[in-house]
């Protein structure tokens, strides 16, 4: 088992609570995503279930707008287990069935995300962002209505998050020496996060 099956999964580390959407960018990476998306899919679905059972007897009955809430998220986790497990088990080139299916499962994540997103900005909650993620698998999700190559090959969904360490790198700097001093940081960040840690 890899050492990142062991990182902890908490509130503080993910950003939960502050005063901007929860984030994974600063302490995970793309595979620890990947292994926490399943986890995530079951609690809510494991959630969705209590709640709908507790409403039913009429222990806890919620609002019409609270249980379509979790059956929305519960939905939108599914789906994007489904596009995620479609295409990393796929090779470079998507078959028909492969590809309707991480269409679809796509699509439908995206819709459901973004009702969650508006429905929670609508509350005053700060829980779901956007950009630039959802944005890069809004992009993915279009290409495969033109293209059967597999987005997780040809695709790194980093770039953004790239773009935004050069910024903080150049920023600051004065236009003429913008290359130079840009350059200067990048390597210092590199040289710092490679070193062993004492």
């Amino acid at each position: 088992m890899s050492p990142n099956a062991f990182k902890v999964w908490n509130c503080k580390r993910l950003r939960i609570g502050l005063k901007t959407p929860p984030s994974f960018v600063d302490t995970y990476r793309c595979a620890d995503v990947k292994v926490f998306v399943l986890f995530v899919c079951h609690k809510v679905i494991c959630e969705l279930d209590k709640a709908q059972l507790e409403h039913e007897s009429g222990r806890k009955p919620l609002p019409a707008e609270s249980l379509q809430f979790l059956r929305v998220r519960a939905r939108c986790c599914e789906r994007f287990v489904t596009f995620v497990q479609t295409l990393s088990k796929a090779g470079l080139i998507l078959t028909t069935a492969q590809r309707e299916t991480a269409r679809k499962a796509g699509r439908e994540f995206l819709r459901n995300y973004v009702w969650m997103a508006s429905a929670c900005k609508a509350s005053g909650v700060l829980l779901f962002s956007t950009r630039p993620k959802l944005h890069a698998i809004d992009h993915q999700v279009r290409r495969l209505w033109q293209s059967a190559e597999n987005p997780f090959f040809h695709s790194c969904w980093m770039e953004e998050h790239l773009m935004g360490q050069v910024r903080k790198s150049v920023s600051g700097a004065h236009a003429a020496s913008m290359l130079r001093t840009g350059m200067s940081r990048w390597i210092l960040r590199v040289w710092q996060a490679s070193r062993p840690k004492l």
